[in-house]
């Protein structure tokens, strides 16, 4: 598949698993890459797989939960100039409310909401400036879901999160609308991905789709619109998200 864009080295959160690990199989070879996730066995065994002649695999052992685990990726990213972020790391705990731990709840909103702030706030600066600079334009993608578009019982601090993910990238992509980058909120639905295991929600009954169609389909949409929702049937709240 060819892609609107092409990137020299881009950043991807949740590298290890799912539609982040899909991401950094579907990017050109051309692409440099730097990898962050919790488990250090798996980013070795990425870097492993990934590494090409000519293509850099640089890996960061980070808990984007964490103020410092934040800190230093902003500072790794930023000193090896990445010109494509993927957000992507995310968590999330299924059943009521009341029955989860704080700590477990506050931890997904420290990864979907305050990371994701944060991440894109401390690489934008160099992130345009680079851009302007060599006359190319840089990339954002958001992964967010389409439990943004509405309330979701027995998911509601992730459904949460995701809708403010999502109504982000969409300021965002106003914002830098004369600026030489592209920002994506890119809403799959379901995705066969580690997430129903360790959210402990029940795997839905309907076919799911493969991250790699999803990564490939993210890529190929970014430049073109600011939000894009992926998957077999497109729900009904879907359509109407899109004529706003």
């Amino acid at each position: 598949m060819v892609f609107r864009r092409t990137y020299e080295k881009a950043l991807i959160t949740g590298a290890t698993s799912g539609i982040g690990a899909a991401f950094a199989e579907v990017l050109p070879a051309g692409t440099h890459l730097l990898l962050t996730g919790r488990r250090e066995a798996r980013l070795a065994a990425a870097s492993e797989r990934l590494s090409l002649p000519g293509r850099h695999v640089d890996t960061v052992a980070a808990d984007l939960a964490t103020a410092g685990g934040r800190a230093e990726l902003i500072a790794r990213a930023d000193a090896a100039g990445i010109d494509l972020f993927i957000c992507n790391a995310g968590a999330g705990l299924y059943g009521p409310f009341l029955s989860h731990d704080p700590a477990e709840e506050l931890e997904a909103v420290e990864l979907n909401v305050i990371a994701c702030v944060q991440l894109v706030r401390g690489l934008l600066p160099g992130m345009l400036a680079r851009a302007r600079d060599c006359g190319k334009r840089a990339g954002i993608v958001i992964v967010t879901s389409r439990a943004a578009l509405g309330p979701v019982p027995e998911l509601a601090t992730y459904a949460a999160s995701k809708a403010f993910q999502l109504r982000f990238a969409q300021a965002l992509a106003d914002e830098l609308k004369d600026e030489p980058i592209d920002v994506l909120a890119l809403c799959p639905g379901y995705t066969n991905t580690e997430f129903f295991s360790h959210s402990g929600t029940p795997i839905p009954a309907r076919a799911m789709m493969p991250p790699i169609a999803v990564a490939r389909d993210a890529l190929a949409s970014l430049g073109r619109r600011a939000v894009h929702f992926c998957g077999n049937r497109l729900h009904v709240l879907a359509l109407l998200e899109m004529l706003r």
